[in-house]
């Protein structure tokens, strides 16, 4: 058996016209030697689409990147990543998903807080109605005290009302000089005093009385004082008041001047019955 193609023109001695011969080669041979190459070329390009440029994929290569997945296994180079995690990236599918569930999970927490200062509010606002009650009703003691000082006088059945119930209460002020009619006029715009403290009883009122007159003689100069009943959580006391004033400025500015002297005033109503120094 004979062997052919270019394996053939070299065993067998076969010469090129270039040589010089005579027959030279057959039309096979130059045919087989087209194919040949022809497949070589197809290997290669198969090769070259199969595995790729082998500069191209080494610059194209990417340091590896640690991907979490589950508890947090980290892939390493040339391990396939997992659909999961792959979704996760994507913006669509189980993303959408988690990015509805954050969502619902911040709205919760807004709403929670919102709820939270709104009953914050509430409270600080019911606390402020109630601040304002007790200070319109302060308001309203107030009003009421002022109008009782500010007021007038009365008519004469009152404060004879008022003597018996001071004779009715205490036995022992029959040294109580009774005020005549000139001193009724003259409190018409003579009606406030100093209120310089409360007594158990009326000999402990005129004593103190004395002794404030004979120890501060300038300050109580031309004052009278007065004894007034005061009924409080049932039991009753004796006000020592001291004056009379035309206004209440001039009671509040003596009230200041006995302060002064170490003595406890309050500006007050003059009205009750006088007291005898004899």
């Amino acid at each position: 058996m004979r062997p052919f193609g270019v394996w053939g023109a070299l065993v067998n001695g076969e010469r090129d016209d270039r040589y010089g011969g005579g027959g030279g080669v057959s039309g096979s041979f130059a045919l087989s030697v087209w194919l040949t190459i022809a497949a070589l070329a197809l290997l290669f390009a198969v090769v070259a689409l199969v595995y790729g440029n082998p500069v191209r994929e080494a610059a194209a290569v990417q340091p590896p990147r640690p991907a979490a997945y589950g508890g947090g296994a980290t892939l390493l180079r040339g391990t396939p990543a997992p659909e999961a995690a792959s979704a996760a990236t994507t913006p669509s599918g189980r993303s959408d998903m988690v990015g509805a569930a954050a969502r619902d999970v911040d709205l919760a927490t807004e709403l929670a807080k919102v709820r939270i200062e709104n009953a914050a509010l509430r409270q600080s606002t019911e606390l402020l109605r109630g601040q304002i009650d007790a200070l319109s009703e302060r308001v309203g003691k107030i009003e009421n005290h002022f109008s009782e000082m500010t007021g007038s006088i009365g008519s004469p059945s009152a404060l004879t009302s008022e003597a018996n119930a001071l004779r009715s209460a205490m036995p022992n002020f029959d040294d109580l000089v009774p005020p005549d009619s000139g001193s009724q006029g003259e409190a018409a715009y003579t009606q406030f005093g100093m209120e310089l403290g409360t007594y158990g009883d009326l000999t402990t009122l005129k004593t103190a009385w004395s002794d404030m007159v004979r120890q501060h003689p300038a300050l109580f100069e031309g004052l009278d004082g007065l004894a007034t009943i005061r009924d409080r959580g049932g039991r009753t006391e004796l006000l020592l008041i001291a004056g009379p004033f035309r206004n209440a400025a001039e009671a509040a500015e003596r009230c200041g001047k006995a302060e002064a002297s170490g003595l406890k005033c309050l500006p007050a109503f003059y009205l009750g019955q006088q007291l005898s120094m004899h």
